[in-house]
């Protein structure tokens, strides 16, 4: 999305008291919520809410061995070599981590897969978290914030000696919903936000969403996510998740969203995990209510926080949380390929492209005949190749294995090895999973 303006016209009040966490034992709505809310008789039907973006951090130090055996993978993963590099793999359970080929500021150590980004610290950084994740937001709406943060917590007791629990270093919280409310129609003064910077975002003419103190301890979005899914993140999993909750694909999605940072959060009280998951419904309220509104705008009052606020606002203000599952938890692929679509439209572009230039209407004899082109080429540079094709494809194939977590290059059982040896990391990762 490209900004087109801002407004620096902030609220008074930037230093209101910290919401108090729900009362326990309040009951989560597991159900998509629709209304009419007023004026106009605009609809209202929530699809999902939940947390999104997730940053966790925990103290300890590296397990003994374990900074010799980072750094073996990393130089493996710096390696020019493809053969090398597609090596630089790490498999802890169920997870098969890329070992990345450099870390960034104080954490020198880098591991990704489908499900966490990690980063390590040295065993000289004393004074920072042994380690720095950010949760996936398929994992999240997969497993839920429970169960994704039990998986992490195995994963990171086979490489840390962990000294107490995690801690929250962001946290997004938004709501997910269909309405045909003019949202075009809304006037960057009918926000009433301690904000101080309001940016509005366009996509070919189209308002595609604003963004309200970004950069800050606190900010919010309200966008198009099925235009920002279709034209950035491709997070094409979620119209699975708003299809078994009732959405119609020809309804546009709208996301609030409001991404809390450490300093935020500190403020609030929340730390571990479970302070985020007892105040959300508190944390929502307070940023619906308090940090930011919507308004109709009054001609005849200048005080903007007199101002009514806009029913989708109210609808909006009222959800039900519970901070804890998400909606319709969906079955994920445990790996980061492309999805399958994909395949079909890079495959068909290349094929179409070489039978369009061979002057081929055959669809089998196109694929022969490009393979042999392939090879041909392989074969007629061995200076720049070095190998033959199967080896050249097989390369490319370790690399894709490692990018995607689908496979685990050069570490093949060696002759003679029992089969049934189980490394220590694994047997740690196996028994944190199962809750010993």
């Amino acid at each position: 999305m490209q900004g087109d303006g801002k407004d620096a016209g902030g609220e008074p009040g930037a230093g209101a008291q910290a919401p108090a966490p729900d009362d326990a034992g309040a009951t989560p709505s597991n159900t998509a919520h629709a209304n009419s809310i007023g004026q106009g008789e605009e609809s209202f039907k929530l699809l999902l809410r939940g947390i999104d973006s997730l940053y966790l951090s925990y103290q300890g130090k590296l397990k003994d061995g374990k900074k010799a055996e980072l750094e073996k993978l990393r130089e493996l993963a710096r390696n020019y070599d493809p053969r090398e590099s597609a090596r630089a793999q790490l498999p802890i359970g169920e997870h098969l981590f890329e070992v990345l080929d450099k870390g960034s500021g104080f954490y020198p150590f880098g591991l990704a897969d489908y499900a966490f980004r990690i980063r390590l610290a040295s065993e000289k950084a004393k004074q920072i978290p042994v380690a720095s994740v950010q949760v996936s937001s398929e994992f999240l709406a997969s497993v839920g914030v429970q169960e994704a943060e039990r998986q992490l917590r195995a994963v990171l007791e086979t490489l840390v000696d962990l000294e107490g629990g995690e801690k929250v270093g962001r946290a997004d919280l938004f709501a997910d919903f269909a309405t045909d409310f003019p949202m075009e129609a809304i006037h960057r003064d009918e926000w009433v936000t301690r904000a101080e910077e309001i940016h509005t975002y366009s996509v070919k003419r189209k308002l595609s969403g604003w963004t309200l103190g970004l950069g800050g301890p606190i900010g919010a979005r309200l966008y198009n996510k099925t235009l920002e899914i279709e034209s950035h993140s491709h997070k094409f999993f979620f119209h699975g998740i708003w299809e078994k909750n009732g959405w119609l694909p020809i309804d546009e999605i709208w996301r609030l969203e409001f991404e809390l940072k450490r300093h935020a959060l500190a403020g609030f009280g929340i730390n571990a995990l479970s302070d985020l998951q007892r105040a959300s419904g508190s944390l929502w309220r307070y940023l619906t209510t308090e940090w930011a509104r919507l308004a109709v705008t009054n001609a005849e009052d200048q005080t903007r926080a007199r101002w009514v606020t806009q029913p989708l606002w109210i609808a909006l203000q009222g959800l039900e949380w519970d901070g804890n599952e998400p909606l319709n938890p969906r079955p994920m692929k445990r790996d980061r390929a492309p999805e399958d679509g994909w395949y079909l439209r890079q495959g068909t572009s290349l094929l179409a492209s070489f039978m369009a230039k061979a002057g081929i209407a055959s669809e089998a004899e196109g694929w022969l005949r490009l393979g042999e082109v392939m090879r041909q080429l392989v074969a007629s540079e061995p200076e720049k190749y070095g190998q033959s094709y199967e080896d050249f494809i097989l390369e490319k194939v370790r690399t894709k294995q490692r990018q995607y977590n689908t496979g685990l290059n050069g570490h093949e059982r060696e002759p003679g090895q029992d089969v049934e040896e189980e490394d220590p990391a694994a047997r740690a990762y196996r028994r944190a999973s199962k809750g010993h």
